[in-house]
């Protein structure tokens, strides 16, 4: 799960994947705020060439045009998968995205020490 520029990571992490050849279904969720903000074609070209891997573009502020997931991306995770048992959750992103999807999805079956993220925190540091 990614939240904005959190696909970074979440985009090498699939590349060792496929690298290694791991044979195991790999879902990934990128929420942006909108279309645009969906800044390469990469996670949809994976779900093209590896039957595998899944992808889920979840967009929090779409136009009329968007056909596809609206709203938080951790959400659409919820509603796609009722028991989160026996599931790796790998998130990365903003630090509140982070902390409610890993409250909701301990709620929803999975096992904490199965939960990895990578929260972007930002520290003011006084200086211009």
């Amino acid at each position: 799960m990614a939240g904005g520029t959190g696909f970074a990571p979440i985009k090498s992490i699939v590349e060792h994947a496929i690298a290694t050849k791991l044979d195991r279904s790999i879902y990934i969720y990128w929420g942006v705020r909108n279309e645009v903000d969906l800044y390469m074609d990469l996670p949809q070209q994976w779900a093209n060439e590896n039957d595998n891997i899944h992808f889920v573009p979840v967009l929090s502020q779409s136009n009329e045009d968007w056909q596809g997931r609206k709203g938080f991306v951790h959400k659409s995770i919820l509603r796609d998968f009722e028991d989160l048992t026996g599931y790796e959750i790998y998130a990365c992103g903003p630090p509140e995205m982070v902390k409610s999807a890993a409250k909701s999805f301990v709620e929803q079956g999975m096992i904490q020490d199965n939960f990895f993220s990578d929260a972007f925190v930002f520290a003011f540091t006084g200086k211009k």
